[in-house]
Protein backbone atom coordinates (compact mmCIF):
# COMPACT_ATOMS: atom_id res chain seq x y z
CA UNK A 1 0.00 0.00 0.00
CA UNK A 2 2.84 2.27 0.54
CA UNK A 3 4.22 2.07 -3.02
CA UNK A 4 1.21 2.13 -4.31
CA UNK A 5 0.73 5.76 -2.52
CA UNK A 6 4.35 6.92 -3.74
CA UNK A 7 3.34 5.78 -6.89
CA UNK A 8 0.32 7.98 -7.38
CA UNK A 9 2.65 11.16 -5.47
CA UNK A 10 4.54 10.56 -7.76
CA UNK A 11 2.04 10.62 -11.03
CA UNK A 12 0.88 13.57 -9.04
CA UNK A 13 3.65 15.81 -9.27
CA UNK A 14 4.53 14.76 -12.37
CA UNK A 15 1.23 15.61 -14.00
CA UNK A 16 1.46 19.18 -12.33
CA UNK A 17 5.10 19.60 -14.12
CA UNK A 18 3.54 18.77 -17.61
CA UNK A 19 0.67 21.22 -16.88
CA UNK A 20 3.50 23.68 -15.26
CA UNK A 21 5.03 23.49 -18.29
CA UNK A 22 2.12 23.63 -20.85
CA UNK A 23 0.70 26.48 -19.20
CA UNK A 24 4.10 28.35 -20.26
CA UNK A 25 4.38 27.45 -23.58
CA UNK A 26 0.92 28.50 -24.17
CA UNK A 27 1.96 31.84 -23.23
CA UNK A 28 4.11 31.94 -25.70
CA UNK A 29 6.94 33.02 -22.80
CA UNK A 30 9.39 31.20 -20.80
CA UNK A 31 8.71 31.32 -17.33
CA UNK A 32 11.50 32.59 -14.92
CA UNK A 33 11.95 33.28 -11.40
CA UNK A 34 11.34 36.16 -9.98
CA UNK A 35 9.51 37.34 -12.55
CA UNK A 36 6.67 39.72 -12.83
CA UNK A 37 3.41 39.20 -15.26
CA UNK A 38 1.62 42.19 -16.52
CA UNK A 39 -1.65 41.73 -18.62
CA UNK A 40 -3.61 44.18 -21.23
CA UNK A 41 -5.92 46.47 -19.67
CA UNK A 42 -8.35 48.22 -21.58
CA UNK A 43 -7.81 52.10 -20.64
CA UNK A 44 -7.88 55.52 -22.91
CA UNK A 45 -5.10 56.98 -23.24
CA UNK A 46 -4.23 60.76 -24.21
CA UNK A 47 -0.77 62.11 -24.23
CA UNK A 48 -0.56 66.12 -24.66
CA UNK A 49 -4.55 66.02 -25.07
CA UNK A 50 -4.74 63.56 -27.95
CA UNK A 51 -6.01 60.17 -28.01
CA UNK A 52 -2.84 57.90 -28.43
CA UNK A 53 -4.24 54.96 -30.34
CA UNK A 54 -0.64 53.20 -30.24
CA UNK A 55 -0.61 53.29 -26.53
CA UNK A 56 -0.51 49.83 -24.66
CA UNK A 57 -1.60 49.78 -20.62
CA UNK A 58 -0.59 46.75 -18.31
CA UNK A 59 -1.43 45.89 -15.03
CA UNK A 60 0.37 43.66 -12.56
CA UNK A 61 -1.63 42.57 -9.31
CA UNK A 62 1.40 41.11 -7.90
CA UNK A 63 3.37 44.82 -7.67
CA UNK A 64 -0.07 46.95 -7.87
CA UNK A 65 1.96 48.73 -10.74
CA UNK A 66 0.48 50.14 -14.06
CA UNK A 67 2.70 50.57 -16.87
CA UNK A 68 2.05 52.45 -19.91
CA UNK A 69 4.06 51.65 -23.38
CA UNK A 70 3.95 54.36 -26.23
CA UNK A 71 5.67 55.50 -29.21
CA UNK A 72 5.28 59.05 -27.85
CA UNK A 73 7.19 58.26 -24.89
CA UNK A 74 11.00 57.49 -25.39
CA UNK A 75 10.79 55.21 -21.67
CA UNK A 76 8.10 53.41 -20.66
CA UNK A 77 6.12 54.66 -17.88
CA UNK A 78 5.19 53.10 -14.30
CA UNK A 79 2.28 54.41 -11.91
CA UNK A 80 3.50 52.54 -8.57
CA UNK A 81 -0.10 52.34 -6.86
CA UNK A 82 1.59 51.38 -3.50
CA UNK A 83 3.41 54.83 -3.37
CA UNK A 84 1.77 57.20 -6.04
CA UNK A 85 4.92 58.06 -7.84
CA UNK A 86 5.24 57.63 -11.79
CA UNK A 87 8.69 55.99 -12.53
CA UNK A 88 10.29 55.06 -15.93
CA UNK A 89 11.56 52.02 -17.26
CA UNK A 90 13.24 51.01 -20.57
CA UNK A 91 10.51 49.71 -23.16
CA UNK A 92 12.81 46.52 -23.23
CA UNK A 93 12.35 45.43 -19.67
CA UNK A 94 8.95 43.93 -21.23
CA UNK A 95 8.53 40.71 -22.97
CA UNK A 96 5.66 40.47 -24.95
CA UNK A 97 3.91 37.49 -25.46
CA UNK A 98 3.49 36.18 -29.34
CA UNK A 99 -0.33 37.86 -28.51
CA UNK A 100 0.75 41.29 -26.80
CA UNK A 101 -1.92 40.30 -24.81
CA UNK A 102 0.39 39.60 -21.36
CA UNK A 103 4.13 40.60 -20.82
CA UNK A 104 6.98 39.81 -18.16
CA UNK A 105 9.77 41.56 -16.56
CA UNK A 106 12.17 40.72 -14.40
CA UNK A 107 10.99 41.74 -10.39
CA UNK A 108 13.84 44.16 -9.94
CA UNK A 109 14.11 45.93 -13.39
CA UNK A 110 16.18 49.18 -13.28
CA UNK A 111 13.71 52.47 -12.98
CA UNK A 112 13.94 56.39 -12.33
CA UNK A 113 11.60 58.49 -10.72
CA UNK A 114 9.19 60.95 -12.49
CA UNK A 115 7.25 62.53 -10.26
CA UNK A 116 3.58 61.73 -8.84
CA UNK A 117 0.51 61.89 -10.43
CA UNK A 118 -3.14 62.68 -9.72
CA UNK A 119 -6.32 59.80 -9.51
CA UNK A 120 -9.72 61.30 -10.27
CA UNK A 121 -12.83 59.16 -10.37
CA UNK A 122 -10.81 56.32 -8.79
CA UNK A 123 -9.31 55.01 -11.86
CA UNK A 124 -8.03 57.62 -14.11
CA UNK A 125 -4.51 59.16 -13.66
CA UNK A 126 -3.18 62.30 -14.55
CA UNK A 127 0.90 63.28 -14.70
CA UNK A 128 3.85 64.42 -16.70
CA UNK A 129 6.92 63.29 -17.64
CA UNK A 130 9.74 66.08 -19.26
CA UNK A 131 7.25 67.93 -19.87
CA UNK A 132 4.99 65.51 -22.03
CA UNK A 133 1.11 65.54 -20.29
CA UNK A 134 -0.22 62.06 -20.00
CA UNK A 135 -4.09 61.18 -18.75
CA UNK A 136 -4.72 57.32 -18.35
CA UNK A 137 -8.40 56.97 -18.13
CA UNK A 138 -11.46 54.67 -18.14
CA UNK A 139 -12.16 52.68 -21.60
CA UNK A 140 -15.37 54.70 -23.12
CA UNK A 141 -15.82 52.56 -25.55
CA UNK A 142 -17.65 53.16 -28.83
CA UNK A 143 -20.52 56.22 -28.00
CA UNK A 144 -24.29 54.87 -28.59
CA UNK A 145 -23.56 51.06 -28.38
Amino acid sequence: MGHEIFRNAKRLALAAIALMMIYGAALGQKIRPNSVLWTDTAKDVHINGELERAAQVLTSEETRRIVLISPKLERAAVLDLSGRTVITASKNVFRFASDHASAQSDADFMVESAGDYKVFDESDYYFAIDGTRVLIAAHQGLAGC
